[in-house]
């Protein structure tokens, strides 16, 4: 399977090609992953949001605009995960943790009429 951070790579490498970008911002997120590796001696990847932020850059989005792009793609990130459940009929592990404990409605008991 092919990740979304791998597939982000791959298509900005053809914006590249063709010129419609820079890659300069890309260039600068891959030299932070190189030193912040090379200061903690061990290999760091980078997220979905690190890679999105530096596309974001390279087609001139402006960083005013970020904050609403990240919550559009969580928010999308959530429904789909939603659908995925309702669809297969199976919980899957969320943003939190699985216990009942932590995500229990602690709330004021629903009517039965006003569930429907």
């Amino acid at each position: 399977m092919m990740t979304r951070v791998k597939r982000l790579y791959e298509l900005s490498q053809l914006l590249i090609e063709s010129r419609e970008i820079s890659g300069d911002y890309l260039r600068i997120l891959e030299d932070y992953r190189g030193t912040f590796s090379a200061m903690k001696n061990r290999k760091f990847t980078i997220n979905v949001d690190g890679i999105s932020a530096a596309v974001q850059c390279e087609l001139g989005v402006p960083a005013e605009a970020a904050k609403g792009i990240f919550s559009l793609s969580r928010g999308m990130g959530i429904v789909a995960h939603a659908y995925e459940e309702r669809k297969k009929g199976t919980l899957i592990k969320g943003p939190c943790p699985n216990e009942e404990k932590l995500v229990r409605y602690t709330g004021k008991p629903v009517k039965e009429s006003e569930q429907s």
